[in-house]
């Protein structure tokens, strides 16, 4: 069966499967009277892998339009993002860091590593970078 008479039988299935719920003649016996085998509805609902593999294969890939700003520069350029953007961000990063401060005056050292960690991840911060450097040679 074509793809497209599948998606048009899978809703009425559903429903039959609904209304023959422990009642006789049941589902498979209702399938079978049809003509449909029911191991092959079944493949209609759960898709195997291979058969997503497929499918993919089979289906064209369309390419993703390249969105373009007004001003004629490409988004994907730098960070991308307009200044608001980036103001906002940075606005979010000072809160965390000064919650981090917070909880560090009051000896919540657990909340703070927690935040510290949230806080290296958003800036994605690594061990040998720049700022851990700085840590060290303040110690």
């Amino acid at each position: 069966m074509n793809a497209e008479m599948r998606k048009r039988l899978l809703p009425a299935l559903l429903a039959l499967r609904e209304r023959t719920y422990r009642k006789h003649p049941g589902f498979y016996e209702t399938l079978a009277s049809i003509g449909l085998n029911a191991d092959t509805v079944r493949q209609w609902f759960y898709r195997s892998l291979t058969a997503d593999q497929l499918i993919g294969l089979v289906e064209e890939k369309k390419p993703e339009p390249v969105r373009v700003r007004r001003d004629g520069e490409t988004k994907d350029d730098g960070r991308g993002g307009s200044a608001q953007e980036h103001a906002g961000v940075a606005q979010r990063l000072l809160l965390q860091a000064d919650k981090i401060v917070a909880a560090l005056l009051s000896d919540k050292i657990t909340l703070a590593k927690r935040l510290g960690r949230e806080y290296a991840e958003a800036r994605k911060l690594v061990v040998g970078s720049d700022a851990q450097q700085e840590l060290k040679r303040a110690a």
